[in-house]
């Protein structure tokens, strides 16, 4: 079961109670200045006088300038805490990402982890300024709520009445707004899951003006009116209790000053007592109370995701990151057997294999589509964790994460990097060679630490990923259908130069491949067949 992720998260950083602490007193201290301004002010209306009183000036001067200097301090120090812990949060789903088994990560729909990268956490962003305006109103406010039990008792208990009515209709409602707050969250992943058909689908629009027409009204358009009125719905259910607040409040204002006008007050203390009553700023507890709704679904969905990738095998995760293997007599894979829930619910099944995999030694893997040849090869590497059997190495018993430290591999949907992660120290030398071997030297060059470019053709960036493979030098190269992208020149030096170049360097050499017309090349032939393999 994956680790139980909660607001404990904050507890967690350094320095947390020097920093909660530090708060707490710049809140305390910005309140009472905050308090006293207030009382300053009604202190002198209430209090008509000839001449002014130089003392009271430069009282109320001081507390405003020690308003501006706590409440400058105290933001600063909040907004550097949140945004710290927004940081840590982002980089500890980034770290799971790629450190999860493919599995898990297969399950999950990338969607989530943009909103919760984005959208998550920029609410939990603007919440500091909720927490800023909270921490510091409330100690105001409870300053003034024993200024208002001084005015007058009365007024102190109605205020005290139309609050516990109002957070009573507020719990009944609250509900529905997190039904809201949870329908925009899901207009927005699906409008994400359109924008990226778009993205990924443009060449097939463009040629089609039917099908673009299509998508566009049935998918785009549909998507974003969802996501407009789950917007909608929300700004509605937000005007709404904060009408029934504000009447609430209105109808306070009311109450209190017929009740002061019955008990016969005097017309400056009722001015007071409602000045007091209208300044106590309870009307933007409804935008907090809102606010911390909207955050607190972001931190259960965050939850969520962090559970799904925390499911990791910690053991095999503790390796020496320094450590790069280059020589190796023996990768031995005994009793290996794999079954893979497919994305239509049917299983999928590796039959139980063992292999052995030596230096100078080149492999070819066949077999139809959907053969098992892309399981096959993911399970060699380590990127699914196979349900029975052990990995040797050299006789060895070897975890996961040490079996994929081995291979330097192209898959066959690869992601090319601008960068060679990886090398602590790069050869510009033999980077520029390989640049030439493979005629990219015109049209890429590797400057400032990166490729300059990665707008290439498929066949030239299948080349460029080779050129990054083989600066990893690692002792397995692993290739899924590496050829196939390849003009005829580079398809022939890749299976009558190149592999037989590597194999007499002692590489190891894995390649799923169709073409039978080089099968010679290699020093075997394994052939893959509805989940079982098989030597050709």
């Amino acid at each position: 079961m994956g680790k139980i992720f909660n607001y404990s998260f904050i507890v967690e950083q350094e320095n947390f109670l020097k920093t909660i602490k530090s708060l707490f007193v710049w809140a305390f201290t910005n309140g009472v200045t905050q308090a006293a301004i207030v009382v300053i002010v009604f202190h002198i209306a209430g209090t008509p006088q000839l001449t002014p009183n130089v003392r009271i000036f430069f009282m109320f001067v001081l507390f405003v300038l020690l308003d501006s200097v706590t409440r400058f301090r105290f933001n600063i120090i909040l907004i550097y805490f949140i945004e710290n812990t927004i940081a840590h949060l982002r980089l500890q789903i980034i770290d799971h990402v790629r450190r999860t088994d493919l599995t898990t990560y297969l399950r999950l729909k990338t969607e989530h982890i943009y909103i919760s990268l984005t959208s998550d956490m920029n609410e939990l962003s603007n919440i500091c300024h909720t927490l800023a305006v909270l921490l510091r109103t409330s100690v105001s406010e409870c300053i003034l709520t024993s200024y208002l039990i001084f005015l007058s008792q009365e007024a102190f208990v109605i205020t005290v009445i139309i609050l516990i009515l109002f957070f009573i209709c507020f719990a009944a409602f609250s509900n529905h707004l997190q039904g809201v707050i949870q329908k925009i969250r899901e207009a927005e992943i699906k409008f994400l899951e359109t924008i990226n058909d778009l993205i990924e689908g443009v060449k097939e629009l463009r040629l089609n003006s039917h099908k673009s027409d299509a998508f566009f009204s049935k998918s785009v358009c549909l998507s974003a009116s969802q996501l407009r009125k789950a917007h909608h719905q929300n700004n509605i259910s937000f005007i709404f209790i904060y009408l029934l607040f504000y009447g609430t409040w209105i109808c306070g204002v009311i109450m209190i000053t017929l009740t002061l006008s019955l008990l016969e007050k005097s017309s400056i203390r009722v001015i007071q007592i409602i000045g007091l009553f209208l300044y106590i700023p309870v009307t933007t507890k409804i935008y907090n109370v809102i606010e911390f709704l909207h955050v607190h679904i972001s931190i259960k969905r965050f939850n969520h995701l962090y559970n799904s990738l925390s499911q990791i095998n910690y053991e095999q995760e503790q390796y020496d990151s320094n450590a790069h293997l280059q020589k190796f007599n023996h990768l031995h894979y005994e009793n290996i057997s794999f079954t893979y829930q497919s994305t239509d619910g049917q299983p999928f099944d590796i039959k139980t294999f063992s292999l052995i995999f030596q230096p100078d030694e080149i492999t070819f893997i066949t077999g139809g589509n959907g053969s098992g040849k892309s399981t096959l090869i993911n399970l060699i590497l380590g990127l699914y964790p196979s349900d029975s059997g052990h990995i040797y190495l050299d006789n060895q018993l070897i975890n996961i994460r040490q079996q994929s430290m081995l291979f330097a591999p192209i898959f066959q949907d690869f992601h090319l990097f601008d960068r060679l992660y990886g090398l602590q120290k790069i050869d510009d030398q033999k980077l520029r060679d390989l640049l030439s071997q493979f005629h990219l030297d015109k049209h890429v060059q590797y400057i400032d630490g990166k490729f300059t470019t990665l707008k290439l053709s498929r066949g030239q960036q299948k080349r460029l990923a080779l050129v990054s493979a083989i600066m990893l030098n690692s002792p397995i190269y692993v290739f899924d259908e590496w050829a196939a992208d390849q003009d005829p020149y580079f398809r022939r030096y890749f299976y009558e130069t190149l592999l037989p170049e590597f194999k007499a360097d002692g590489k190891t050499v894995i390649a799923v491949t169709h073409d039978d017309r080089w099968f010679h090349v290699a020093d075997r032939v394994l052939e893959m067949s509805y989940g079982r393999l098989s030597v050709k």
